[in-house]
């Protein structure tokens, strides 16, 4: 799609095996990215990740539906009905999962959805301005305020996830519908072995970079390596997909609440007014 520009790498980092898997796809609802972190014994993550990649890809590719919020939420539902039957199947493959992250995204506007901690940016300039909330035991800890998100990124249980793709027979998807964006905006998918090298100012300041989408997710991956490499080489395998929009979305942000506050206001004012004079008209 020439409204927008795409680039996607996978690195196996300082592991054995490179259990992320990731793909994209152009079909008649939209660009459709997508982004999984496998988990679960010696084969199980890369072929949990994998499956659900695939599957997502195709289901999404084959559906007839129009709501795009749907048709992710089916797809992935679809992901994690085949990945927890393949784990049930071999006793080698039992527990497996990934976490997932996809982006459908089209002239109209782009939907996310995702499950787990790995993670969907949306980057303007310097500013972010959406960002998925990872399904995590620290995380939780952030949404009552107990920690902060630089101390959860830093914990030693922050890879703690209490939602993946595979692992129970039903799953619980988050999606972000009817996001607005802009000319030049960039989206960045990423597994944890990306967002958790650094930290959040560090990352708006990669994908942000100011060269093109193929340079920049260059110039991540090559960042997060070094940064593992000179902290151990063991290191988490490193996922990332960038979006850039070269047009502005057809839908509208919603009027903040303020303005709307504002608008209302205002326009019982009028109200009034209209009343008084009316009935100084009348009365008088």
């Amino acid at each position: 799609m020439d409204e927008f520009n795409i680039n996607i790498l996978s690195w196996i980092g300082g592991r054995e095996e490179n259990q992320d898997s990731s793909g994209s796809r152009e079909t008649k609802h939209g660009l459709l990215v997508v982004v999984c972190d496998g988990m679960g014994g010696t084969k199980g993550g890369s072929i949990a990740s994998k499956l659900a990649v695939e599957t997502i890809l195709e289901e999404v590719a084959n559906t007839n539906h129009a709501n795009t919020a749907e048709i992710l939420r089916e797809a992935i539902t679809k992901a994690n009905s085949v990945v927890y039957h393949a784990g049930c199947t071999r006793q080698d493959l039992q527990g497996m999962g990934t976490t997932v992250v996809a982006l459908l995204i089209n002239e109209n506007k782009a939907t996310a959805a995702h499950v787990g901690d790995s993670r969907i940016y949306q980057v303007r300039g310097s500013k972010k301005i959406f960002r998925t909330f990872d399904h995590s035991m620290v995380f939780e800890l952030v949404k009552r305020g107990t920690i902060s998100e630089e101390q959860a990124r830093l914990s030693a249980q922050s890879n703690v996830i209490l939602r993946a793709i595979g692992t129970k027979p039903e799953v619980e998807i988050e999606i972000n519908e009817e996001i607005h964006y802009l000319k030049g905006d960039r989206f960045l998918l990423c597994s944890d072995g990306i967002w958790g090298a650094v930290n959040e100012k560090e990352m708006l300041k990669l994908i942000k970079n100011e060269k093109s989408v193929e340079r920049t997710v260059e110039h991540i991956m090559e960042t997060i390596d070094t940064i593992g490499t000179g902290t151990g080489g063991k290191h988490d395998n490193l996922t990332a997909a960038l979006i850039e929009t070269n047009i502005n979305s057809k839908i509208q942000p919603e009027t903040g609440n303020r303005i709307k506050i504002i608008i209302s206001i205002l326009s019982i004012l009028l109200f009034i007014s209209i009343c008084l004079n009316i009935w100084r008209f009348i009365f008088h």
